[in-house]
């Protein structure tokens, strides 16, 4: 284990947390909807962003949402954290092994943490200075999720390895799962819950050190979880997404949708969007786990706001619809190669293309997010100040090892 700005310089000598945006931001990228074209769907353009990258050859792999913060990700190992709602460059972290596997980024509201190959990574949130890496055991299967004191990271082999965000020269805990773990861990409001390919759901509570409840599902669990209040919801390939107690683990409810569920499960307010395999979004009550609508068009969904659904057809159009019926609002074209992200945290649409280029949608009407599903400690992270993306050389920005 190695912290220090020294160490970490003598250790990996080419990491560096870049502030450094993209001055060549594609704002009107024919690829990306226009503004105009936008409002004549009652939508507005919040930020359109180039996200670092490694060259020419890169691709943008995955964004990550937590709170106001969203965490863009190449795949040669470039991080790239802005600021949710103004597009605003916190900073840019370039991993050391860019042909190593790096693992989606967890945050909490003062650390970020990221895999690069076999070494842990955990970050200072505002700076993304690295507070402290130390080598894992086994190798990562998913991206790690931070509590507000342990690191969950989630291994190859089915372990489930919990550290000490303050104490990482401590031995890790390890858990045994059955199976697989393919997708980063939830950090739900009593539990952090992971699900396997084995078909199991775990959990564990937030004061324990051991697992403290496990529920069956028919196949693997092929998807993240999704969390709302005191519920967890899984999807398997079972053809059933799952509602269960997150203390207890017990099942409250289980809904067929004929089809394994490969997508992670949106819970928002009263209800839990989900897309089977095939297609479709089924709206489901999560009080009394019946179907409250069908949309058969939908392929992905996107984002809920106080009165729409928006979500990707089958043509990769971005589709609306009414949020009290499933009906069609309209379809808007994105444009090809459309790069879309779930988000049950706002109202707040995220598109964009391998080659980088990410853009924030919201009602026109809407300029404040709604938020949903915050994290415990989102108010402290909200607080964190965003740097104007016009001003790449703002020396908060920039922190060499």
């Amino acid at each position: 284990m190695r912290t220090g700005r020294t160490t970490i310089r003598a250790a990996t000598g080419s990491l560096l947390v870049l502030g450094m945006l993209n001055s060549a931001v594609v704002a009107q990228s024919p690829r990306v909807l226009s503004a105009e074209l936008a409002a004549r769907y009652g939508l507005h353009r919040n930020f359109v962003l180039q996200v670092e990258m490694d060259g020419a050859i890169d691709e943008l792999k995955r964004v990550t949402i937590y709170g106001d913060l969203l965490l863009a990700q190449s795949e040669r190992g470039v991080v790239h954290a802005v600021d949710a709602e103004t597009g605003a460059t916190r900073w840019v972290l370039r991993l050391p092994e860019r042909d190593h596997p790096t693992s989606a980024a967890g945050a909490n509201g003062a650390y970020c943490a990221v895999a690069n190959g076999f070494e842990l990574f955990v970050l200072n949130r505002l700076s993304g200075e690295v507070v402290w890496q130390r080598k894992l055991p086994y190798m990562p299967g998913a991206g790690p999720a931070l509590s507000e004191t342990r690191v969950y990271v989630p291994c190859a082999n089915g372990a489930m390895l919990s550290l000490d965000l303050n104490e990482p020269e401590l031995t890790p805990a390890q858990f045994a799962s059955n199976g697989r773990i393919e997708h980063q861990p939830i950090v739900a409001n009593r539990a952090i819950c992971w699900g396997s390919t084995a078909g199991l759901v775990y959990g564990m509570l937030r004061d324990q050190t051991e697992i403290s409840f496990q529920l069956r599902t028919g196949e693997p669990v092929t998807t993240r979880l999704g969390a709302a209040g005191d519920a967890v919801f899984g999807g398997s390939r079972d053809g059933f997404v799952y509602c269960l107690d997150d203390r207890t683990g017990l099942e409250r409810w289980r809904f067929p949708v004929g089809e394994a569920i490969n997508d992670q499960p949106l819970a928002v307010e009263d209800s839990v969007y989900v897309v089977p395999e095939l297609g479709g979004i089924y709206r489901i009550d999560i009080e009394s786990g019946l179907q409250t609508w069908w949309a058969p068009e939908a392929q992905r969904c996107l984002a809920i706001s106080a009165d729409r659904v928006y979500a990707v057809d089958r043509l990769g159009r971005l589709l609306i619809l009414n949020k009290a019926t499933g009906g069609q609002v309209a379809r808007a074209p994105t444009g090809r190669w459309m790069f879309s992200v779930e988000n049950d945290q706002s109202d707040r649409i995220y598109l964009g293309t391998p080659q980088g280029v990410l853009i924030c949608l919201r009602e026109q009407a809407q300029p404040q997010p709604l938020r949903y599903n915050q994290p415990v400690d989102a108010e402290a992270a909200s607080e964190l100040p965003a740097v104007d993306p016009a001003n790449p050389d703002d020396e908060d920005q920039n922190t060499d090892f």
